[in-house]
């Protein structure tokens, strides 16, 4: 039997399978451990299985095979108090785009007693994102910084971000990492960032994890990724190059 551990998450021989699409897509023997107090870059090429890999833990979803435990649990051994622990923000909003942020905060709080009504506030109002104004009148990074206002108002100690950065302006990118950052500020939390920004995760992640067509092909600091790939090339690399190598062996 396999020892669990107490880091973050560890997927331990994990595959998860979708049948939601016409073509059932795979995630294969995922082993990997992302602990508390580091960011996770998630990067690959469009398909490659990093929104599903967000999803699947950010849910709970059990694998097909193989395990995964949450601090050295399983998720459904306290699906409710895992659920409180995990926030997570999608590229697109998973409910109806005409209410605002005051309607979605109230029906929160109904069923997330521990929502920060005071913080999230704070936050829309620093970010300029107005509290009565329908999602769907806003700018694509004025809704963006909304719902990751929402996300972090819950109080999570995990926070899946997918595309959080992509298609929003300059500004509004820099105002949704500052988030991010400060969130990190506490030792206990972590965070899953999947993005096609590059520049993005070359600022702001630890930790890079590499999937392609389903496969995690690399997953360690980006720092010592950097260094393997330097050592082969005789060159410092960009993450671009870093990916780029990595998917070709």
């Amino acid at each position: 039997m396999e020892q669990r551990t107490e880091a973050g998450i560890t997927c331990h021989d994990a595959c998860f399978i979708t049948e939601e699409s016409r073509t059932p897509f795979c995630l294969e023997n995922l082993n990997v451990s992302l602990l508390r107090g580091f960011v996770y870059g998630v990067a690959g090429p469009s398909g490659a299985g990093k929104s599903f890999f967000l999803h699947v833990l950010a849910t709970g979803q059990p694998p097909s095979s193989g395990t995964v435990w949450y601090d050295g649990e399983f998720f459904w051994e306290d699906e409710t108090k895992w659920r409180s622990h995990i926030a997570c923000v999608y590229p697109e909003p998973n409910f109806p785009i005409r209410k605002s942020p005051a309607k979605l905060e109230k029906w929160i709080s109904v069923f997330q007693p521990g929502f920060d009504h005071v913080f999230f506030q704070e936050v829309l109002k620093r970010l300029h994102v107005p509290h009565t104004k329908s999602f769907s009148a806003m700018s694509a990074g004025t809704m963006k910084k909304g719902l990751l206002a929402l996300a972090l108002a819950r109080r999570p100690d995990f926070l899946f971000l997918d595309s959080v950065t992509d298609g929003v302006d300059p500004i509004a990118r820099e105002e949704i990492l500052d988030l991010i950052r400060e969130f990190m500020q506490n030792p206990r939390h972590m965070t899953v960032f999947a993005t096609q920004s590059l520049e993005d995760l070359e600022r702001i992640a630890d930790y890079l994890l590499i999937f392609q067509a389903g496969k995690l092909r690399a997953a360690d600091e980006k720092d010592v990724l950097k260094k393997r790939v330097s050592a082969s090339s005789g060159s410092v690399p960009s993450l671009e190059d870093i990916i780029q190598q990595l998917q070709e062996e």
